[in-house]
């Protein structure tokens, strides 16, 4: 503990000293870039993924999920894919399309059909072409598919 705090002390009274060697400033640093970023727009906005839907289903039948994409800081419309992940140990569905989110930022996507257990379902919205939004992804959902749902 003792060793900390005299690095600690030290670390501060050389970032407080002023000395041009060792201390950066502010506008020499390199902004981060996100690797998921166009590189034209290094100051990416991240885009919030929501999802909508059932958490138990008859199996064999065809489940909706609603997609909602909101792009945050601005007005512009999300527009780009958005692919429907449906998992569970040993099998992965997707689901994907080119779909206009139009004005709500909503889209509704159909599972395939599946059969009995448990399953995560994840969102993720991809934007189109030079953008300055970054991909998003929704939390995970559980869907149960059982007899009697």
């Amino acid at each position: 503990m003792k060793a900390f705090l005299v690095a600690l002390t030290a670390a501060l009274a050389i970032a407080l000293s002023g000395l041009p060697g060792l201390v950066v400033p502010a506008q020499a640093r390199p902004a981060p870039v996100s690797r998921d970023c166009n590189p034209q727009y290094p100051a990416c906005e991240p885009a919030r993924v929501g999802l909508i839907g059932p958490t138990t289903a008859k199996p064999r039948t065809r489940v909706p999920f609603t997609c909602v994409v909101r792009l945050i800081g601005t007005t512009a419309r999300p527009v780009g894919t958005v692919t429907l992940r449906v998992g569970r140990a040993g099998r992965t569905y997707s689901v994907s399309g080119r779909h206009r989110l139009g004005d709500t930022g909503r889209v509704v996507i159909r599972t395939p059909r599946l059969p009995r257990g448990k399953y995560n379902v994840r969102c993720r919205h991809t934007p189109r072409g030079s953008t300055i939004f970054a991909p998003g992804m929704s939390g995970n959902r559980r869907l149960l598919v059982r007899r009697g749902a």
